[in-house]
Parts: structure tokens; C-alpha cells; sequence
């Protein structure tokens, strides 16, 4: 769907980058979550934002599993070799799930499957209330926005203790929704939580 010049114009993201290293920091300092993996550098109105626009609200999910299998790459060079039992997409309200037709985080985390072998469990966290959006807020009011936003799905319970899992997002900008999915399964006996996006923004490209 892209050009190689195209695919080369979108910034990738390495351990030693300082937007990693600060988004680490961010996403481990409430110790819920273990490690992150992203690919990518969110730059506003760029090839990629455009790209998730299309995955998000244009019926492109191909592009998702695209990305994911990119997501999929990044797991050993960012995370080493931790043994992860399963991929977790953060799920979407039922009622935003069912206007839009399908969940983009799920086609990302086939496209890490693809890859990793990972098995994917999309029903394992459920969203329980329907949260406003996260664009416009800032880093406080996106945490109080998700606060008990998501539950265990209790058909599920019994996969949790002892268990690692991956929790895919598409962008991981101040990390609030993939954190508070990562307490939930936390508090219900996961060990060990990482976090997955196909890209993170700077402060100043908040999408």
C-alpha cells in the first residue's frame, strides 16, 4: 500500500532513542507494566498518522495487521527474550465497537500472531463504560478519563495467574488506557505485563 519511500519517511524508534527511554519511564512508573515495545515516532499530519486514520475509521484493516507484524518484529530487540503467554488488544466500548464495525487493536495483534505465534486473546479485558475521547486531553485528565474503565472478563478468569501478556494499542501517547488495562490484569494475578503500539508521540504530537 506504500512505497518504499514512503515506508522510509516514517521515523523509526530504537532503545538508545530518548522518546523511548522517556516513554518507558512513563508507562513503568506506576510498576503495572514491565517493558514496552513501538516501532514508530507519531508525527502529526505525517505518512503514519494518515496511515492509522485510514486503520481506525476508514475500514482498512489491512494495514493494521500490517503494522502489527512491524509491532511483532520489535518484541526481542525491545523486550528480550520474556516468555509472554498471549497478545491482549485494549478493547473498545461494545456500542463504539459496533458503530465502527470492528476493533483496530485486534487486527494489530493478529498481525503480531503472524509473527510471534503469540495467541491472541481479544475477550479478555472488556471496556465496561464508554470513555470520551482521548485527543484533546492532557496527561491527568486522560488518567481520570480511563480510571475503572475496564474489567476482567470473568469467562477468562482462569488465564490470568501466573500469566505474561502483551497489551496492543495502536498509539501509545501517555500510556493512561494501556496502564489501567495493565493494573486490571495485574490485581487478577498476571506477572508480568508489556506494553505494544505501532508508534509513540512527543508531547508535541499528541494525536
Amino acid at each position: 500500500m506504500l512505497c518504499n519511500r514512503c515506508w522510509s519517511s516514517i521515523r523509526k524508534l530504537s532503545l538508545d532513542d530518548s522518546l523511548y527511554q522517556e516513554k518507558l519511564s512513563e508507562l513503568t512508573s506506576d510498576g503495572y507494566i514491565s517493558g514496552l515495545a513501538s516501532v514508530f515516532h507519531f508525527e502529526k499530519d505525517g505518512t503514519l498518522q494518515n496511515l492509522v486514520h485510514q486503520l481506525k475509521y476508514n475500514g482498512m484493516t489491512s494495514i493494521g495487521v500490517e503494522l502489527g507484524k512491524l509491532v511483532g518484529e520489535s518484541l526481542y530487540p525491545m523486550l528480550g527474550d520474556e516468555a509472554i503467554t498471549g497478545v491482549v488488544p485494549v478493547p473498545l466500548y461494545p456500542a463504539k465497537e459496533r458503530e465502527r464495525g470492528y476493533n483496530q487493536s485486534e487486527f494489530i495483534a493478529k498481525g503480531v500472531n503472524n509473527v510471534t505465534g503469540l495467541k491472541v486473546f481479544p475477550h479478555l479485558l472488556k471496556r465496561t463504560r464508554h470513555t470520551k475521547t482521548q485527543t484533546k486531553l492532557n496527561a491527568q485528565e486522560r488518567k481520570e478519563n480511563v480510571a475503572e474503565a475496564f474489567e476482567l472478563n470473568s469467562h477468562h478468569s482462569s488465564l490470568i495467574s501466573h500469566s505474561s501478556f502483551l497489551i496492543v494499542d495502536d498509539i501509545i501517547t501517555t500510556g493512561a488506557t494501556i496502564d489501567e488495562c495493565a493494573k486490571v490484569l495485574k490485581e487478577h494475578g498476571a506477572e508480568k505485563i508489556f506494553a505494544a503500539s505501532i508508534a509513540v508521540p512527543d508531547h508535541a504530537h499528541f494525536p
